[in-house]
């Protein structure tokens, strides 16, 4: 109980300081539009589309 009351008036002194609340985890794909509709393409050009993104 004496280390509770301690850290109760401890943290009423600041002793701790302020911690800001951050975010925590964001997207990790970047945003992209999507320009084509892919319903209207044959199934070669989405295979072309597929290994052209990636890097």
């Amino acid at each position: 109980e004496a280390k509770l009351e301690w850290l109760a008036a401890a943290e009423k002194k600041g002793l701790f300081g302020s911690k800001q609340e951050q975010p925590v985890g964001q997207a990790t794909n970047p945003a992209q539009a999507q320009t084509t509709d892919l319903n209207q393409l044959s199934s070669i050009q989405l295979l072309k589309m597929g290994y052209a993104q990636r890097a």
